[in-house]
């Protein structure tokens, strides 16, 4: 094996489920209200600001990524994006498609 190779791991930005999780926690609330199915959840505000400091600390670093994998879900592909173009990287999130339920 020639050259050093690394697995970063990234959790996506905060969500919109993350915001109404805390805000029921926080209310006493036995329901979290969630506008979209969960692979639907889109990023909060605070999450694209998460996702564009990640892509600055990325374009901060002399080794950038090759290959980027995420999840199918929305919340993570807009962290991978968002995080991308900050960074200046041509380079795509390739994720595994949903699989329909049996």
């Amino acid at each position: 094996m020639t050259g050093l190779t690394e697995l970063w791991l990234v959790r996506h930005g905060e969500s919109t489920a993350n915001v109404a999780a805390s805000r029921a926690d926080r209310d006493g609330a036995e329901v979290i209200r969630v506008d979209h199915r969960d692979p639907d959840v889109p990023l909060s505000d605070v999450g694209k600001a998460q996702a564009r400091a990640l892509g600055r600390w990325l374009a901060s670093r002399a080794d950038v990524p090759t290959a980027v994998w995420s999840s199918h879900y929305l919340r993570a592909r807009s962290t991978a994006a968002v995080a991308l173009a900050e960074a200046g990287i041509d380079a795509e999130a390739h994720g595994r498609p949903p699989r329909d339920p049996v």
